[in-house]
């Protein structure tokens, strides 16, 4: 049976006492738009409505096992992420449930089995690097084989967006604006899919208002209903200015040649797009990695390269090498990871060593 076939019967044979879970890349605009669309799309598809929306980040861990088995959670699907950071609880889960995954992350371990099917962008499209391939709008193309969900197109736009999916998809995008009568010319980030797409990505970053963005994408009409909700703006306000903060203090990060170490400690979790605007902004042509303290034993990793003549995956892979609780991840131009603190200088020293190896 081919791959398309499976993920049609298991999207056709959903029933409501299997308690269907979604879980989708967490303070992740691609990641949250993703989600919906598979969500709405199931519901269109079955009458059902899934029973649970729960961010992750690429791991099934204790917890997550116990929630699953105790909620008697009989179908799981995974959107924007590939669980493959914890593989002995993965197959613990896999004997309880069944599993699909819908993903466009490089994997180390192709987790497709009888009861797990992975579909993922470098499967459906070789032509397409899957880093390009936003899970936003490959949930879009796979269901859009299963039902009419033309209506969703607008969270394709923004999710792809938010995962810098623009040049790759700009027919699409295009496409989507002459419908609604948008113009998008200029800066696809300053048009109104753009708007949309940084304020999920802000409002992200608070723990708080995790169900409220949810809430606000899911039921909005229309992109207006997003653009124009005062929480989500309060939430960008706060964002932006902890985010200037840090930027105007860029020239204290270490300069090794081409490979910048920028180390803060910011109120807000930030990391990710003050990593972004940097690498844009003013570190242009060169290699960024941001570690930033929260306060507690982990120190969470953001790696960018636009250029994309470095992999930041690759680099960030080499990097936390052997260090105990490290994990990585990510495309080729933007990679993250968390190591513990005590780490911090071995990872540095590691850092300079795989950026040196791999600026050959």
């Amino acid at each position: 049976m081919g791959l398309l076939e499976r993920f049609r019967k298991f999207i056709e044979s959903i029933r409501q006492e299997d308690n269907l879970a979604i879980f989708y890349h967490a303070k992740c605009t691609d990641g949250l738009c993703s989600c919906i669309i598979t969500s709405k799309s199931i519901t269109k598809l079955t009458g059902l409505k899934p029973k649970f929306h729960i961010q992750n980040q690429h791991e099934i861990n204790e917890d997550t096992l116990i929630f699953i088995k105790s909620n008697k959670i009989k179908k799981v699907i995974f959107v924007d992420l590939c669980p493959e950071g914890d593989i002995v609880n993965f197959k613990k889960l896999e004997s309880y449930s069944e599993i699909l995954i819908i993903d466009h992350h490089k994997f180390k371990n192709n987790l497709d089995s009888k009861n797990t099917i992975l579909v993922h962008a470098e499967f459906l499209n070789n032509k397409i690097d899957s880093v390009r391939y936003p899970a936003s709008k490959l949930c879009y193309d796979l269901f859009s084989n299963l039902v009419d969900i033309s209506e969703l197109d607008l969270l394709a736009a923004i999710g792809l967006i938010g995962d810098r999916g623009y040049n790759t998809w700009k027919d699409f995008v295009d496409s989507v604006a002459d419908k609604y009568k948008f113009n998008i010319e200029g800066d696809i980030l300053t048009s109104i899919f753009g708007k949309a797409s940084s304020l999920i990505s802000t409002t992200s970053k608070f723990e708080e208002a995790s169900i409220l963005i949810f809430d606000v994408v899911y039921n909005s009409k229309n992109i207006n209903g997003i653009i124009n909700n005062k929480e989500l703006q309060m939430y960008e306000i706060k964002v932006r200015k902890e985010i200037s903060y840090w930027v105007d203090r860029a020239d204290d990060a270490e300069i090794c040649e081409n490979l910048v170490i920028f180390e803060i400690k910011p109120k807000l979790k930030i990391n990710s797009p003050l990593s972004t605007i940097l690498s844009f902004e003013k570190f242009g042509g060169k290699t960024l990695v941001i570690i930033a303290d929260y306060g507690n034993d982990i120190l969470t990793i953001s790696a960018r390269e636009q250029s994309m003549k470095i992999k930041m995956n690759e680099l960030l892979q080499e990097a936390v090498n052997g260090l105990d609780g490290a994990k990585s991840g990510g495309h080729i131009p933007a990679a993250g990871g968390t190591i513990r603190k005590q780490d911090k200088n071995k990872f540095k020293k590691q850092l300079i060593a795989a950026y040196n190896k791999l600026n050959k």
